[in-house]
């Protein structure tokens, strides 16, 4: 959390499964389920959204209820209803560019920590 208590942009998966009150091997379980797919940097490390929080706590509450993976990936895929081939390409590209993005901020963030420190 920053300092004043806003909710961060990007999770790691400690900070997921925190938020989430769930192991991390269980965040990762999902992903290979295909329930939660979380952006990942370009050195390959997931990153979860507050979108992905709020999907995480419907598949807890849906699992408390008894379904299982597939049971789960219907309900989900019902509630956000179809999705258009090129609004999927559109989402490929964007998941792309913010994984970009966020990769490039780590790095301009660990810059500035060198800059400070010199």
């Amino acid at each position: 959390m920053t300092d004043n208590d806003e909710k961060p942009v990007y999770y790691t998966t400690s900070e997921a499964a925190q938020e989430l009150q769930i192991p991390e091997h269980e965040l990762r379980y999902w992903e290979k389920k295909k329930l939660l797919i979380p952006i990942r940097t370009m050195g390959g490390q997931r990153r979860y959204r507050q979108s992905d929080i709020r999907r995480g706590e419907i598949i807890k509450d849906l699992l408390k209820q008894g379904y299982n993976s597939k049971g789960i990936r219907n309900i989900l895929s019902r509630r956000k209803g179809s999705i258009s081939r090129k609004s999927q390409t559109d989402f490929a590209d964007s998941a792309k560019r913010e994984s970009m993005l966020l990769d490039l901020k780590i790095e301009v963030q660990e810059i500035l920590k060198i800059l400070k420190n010199m």
